[in-house]
């Protein structure tokens, strides 16, 4: 028994083989292989004789890939949201102070000096559960030192401090749960 000898065409870097002997239409091997691999390509009934109106391998391609990237923008933009607390701190203590430092869960923040009457913006993401201490220097050298609230991780929202003469502070958090 000889084994059976397939026939090969060269189509460009390609060979092609034959199914009959007789060698294959380039045409019509560039039509079969562009239409199974185009991303488009699919086996709707409306792509082999479309109807006027219906919607193409293209157009029904282009919409999956929208809702695809809709869905990708939709996970981006509410899958990384952290909690965060905005934090103010007012100066009314009648005077300037020096040296303010809050600490709070795992971190803080602070200012070399704070003039009366001014107000800072800070914004900290809770990391553990502790207290809030607040200290700065008066400006007759005291060192004031001030326990705040308890923090808790993943709280967020707003928290005024505003502190006042005699070493004390008010503190108005308005924090929830995320």
């Amino acid at each position: 028994m000889s084994p059976k000898r397939t026939l090969f065409t060269r189509l460009g870097s390609v060979l092609v083989p034959h199914r009959t002997g007789r060698p294959a239409r380039a045409e019509a091997f560039f039509r079969l292989s562009v239409e199974d691999s185009h991303p488009c390509a699919s086996n709707h009934p409306s792509d082999k004789n479309p109807s006027p109106g219906s919607p193409g391998k293209a157009q029904r391609w282009g919409t999956e890939c929208c809702f695809l990237l809709g869905l990708a923008v939709g996970f981006a933009l509410t899958g990384c949201h952290s909690a965060h607390v905005e934090v103010t701190v007012e100066n009314r203590t009648g005077g300037p102070i020096r040296l303010l430092e809050v600490d709070y869960p795992s971190a803080s923040f602070g200012a070399d000096s704070m003039t009366r009457g001014a107000t800072m913006h800070y914004r900290i993401q809770l990391q553990g559960t502790g207290p809030l201490k607040v200290q700065y220097t008066g400006g007759n050298n005291h060192q004031a030192q001030i326990k705040g609230p308890d923090l808790q991780e993943g709280q967020e929202g707003n928290l005024e401090i505003i502190l006042e003469p005699a070493d004390k502070a008010e503190f108005h958090p308005q924090l929830t749960m995320r």
